[in-house]
């Protein structure tokens, strides 16, 4: 439980600036490229930490590592709330992304280490429904919290939390070497090079980063805009369809695990109901950007539905790979598709700049929709190579039972 609840601060961290940016840009004054910069800082530190925090998983176990990584967090949180400038703000934000790298990972790590391998898919899904409550309780709890104490205390309050399940993780979990490889630094990275070469990881690896990335970017800050100046809708309007995606991503992975044994028992793969998602998710994002009138409900909440179903690769990679090389293979995972956030977030402001705000601090419809469009298209080329790959996997495999 408290590696859950360590998840669940992950994702309100790294969404709940969807909520405060109103209240950042009045206090801050700020362009929208840069608050795109600013939120993005989270995502590079959060993506940069996975290899060397994957190693450390593998060699320390998820309770050390882990207690070490919360305490940065705090102190991130603290600067947070008291920084005055931009710059402030994003070295905070730098250290609130090193802080919180290990809220899945370490999570993930700590159910190899303690259960079975026939448990991992259901533990993993579980695990991962505790992020869903991160991203409800970073909306209209968020924004609730904001208005009654302002987003500086409620920042404050966050640290305050994020340092006691540091201590709780610290004195009250026990200690397991179960799954821990005690080799030296170079061997840990020759393991994840290893995962590097491995076809299976870069037939998979696109595809999700590109999916979760531009998923994780656009709900983490880009949303609101685009519900605010394409939507119109009221601020009050806008934190209930944030809960909504948020409760559509809880159901989303709490279900994950039993659609993955259940399809199980017709023959299908996990790379092939990827790829059936993947096409799902692609139709859901065309009817949002052209705005094809179907209920607003429904489209947003499939967009938090089936992006999470792509969290469904961990369990393919748990499987795949031994256990000493569970972390690294989710990291290496995990830097890819945090890069991906950080492009992605950062291109979009950038783009959406190249259009004059109509009335302050809003955009004209176009400037959005080109924006959405080209995560659409980075998307879409990913699964063309997910197709091509998969086809050249299955030749190979005609082939050798020719040879055979």
């Amino acid at each position: 439980m408290p590696f859950a609840m360590g998840f669940i601060l992950s994702c309100l961290f790294r969404t709940m600036n969807a909520v405060l940016s109103p209240a950042l840009e009045k206090s801050i004054s700020m362009p929208v490229s840069t608050l795109g910069f600013l939120t993005s800082v989270y995502f590079l530190a959060y993506g940069l930490c996975q290899i060397p925090l994957g190693t450390l998983l593998d060699r320390f176990g998820s309770r050390k590592v882990q207690f070490c990584l919360f305490m940065i967090a705090a102190i991130g949180l603290f600067c947070f709330s008291q920084a005055q400038g931009i710059y402030g703000l994003a070295v905070a934000h730098l250290l609130i992304g090193i802080g919180m790298a290990g809220g899945l990972m370490a999570a993930f790590k700590i159910i190899v280490q303690w259960f079975s391998p026939k448990q991992l898919i259901i533990l993993n899904g579980i695990m991962m429904t505790f992020g869903g409550i991160g991203i409800l309780l970073s909306a209209t709890p968020t924004a609730y919290l904001t208005e009654l104490l302002g987003w500086r205390h409620v920042v404050m309050l966050y640290g305050v939390i994020t340092l006691a399940i540091a201590l709780i993780i610290f004195f009250v979990v026990p200690e397991t070497n179960t799954a821990i490889e005690k080799t030296s630094f170079k061997a840990q990275f020759k393991g994840i090079l290893e995962i590097y070469r491995t076809p299976l990881f870069w037939r998979i690896a696109p595809l999700v980063a590109s999916v979760l990335g531009s998923f994780m970017a656009i709900q983490a800050l880009w949303i609101e805009g685009w519900m605010r100046d394409v939507n119109h809708l009221s601020q009050p309007q806008i934190n209930n369809y944030l809960l909504l995606i948020g409760i559509a991503m809880t159901v989303s992975l709490l279900g994950s695990g039993f659609i993955a044994r259940w399809v199980e028992r017709y023959s299908i793969t996990m790379v092939q109901l990827l790829g059936f998602f993947a096409v799902l998710f692609f139709i859901d994002q065309v009817i949002i950007i052209l705005k094809l009138p179907i209920s607003p409900v429904i489209v947003w909440f499939m967009f938090g539905f089936l992006s999470h179903k792509f969290n469904l690769c961990y369990a393919i990679f748990a499987n795949y790979f031994p256990k000493t090389h569970t972390a690294r293979a989710n990291a290496a995972l995990n830097v890819i598709t945090f890069l991906v956030v950080f492009f992605v977030q950062y291109i979009i402001g950038v783009i959406i700049n190249f259009w004059h705000v109509t009335i302050p601090n809003h955009y004209p419809v176009i400037a959005w929709q080109v924006a959405f469009g080209f995560t659409l298209v980075l998307q879409f080329v990913s699964f063309v190579w997910y197709i091509l790959s998969s086809a050249k996997s299955r030749s190979f495999v005609l082939r050798d039972e020719v040879l055979a």
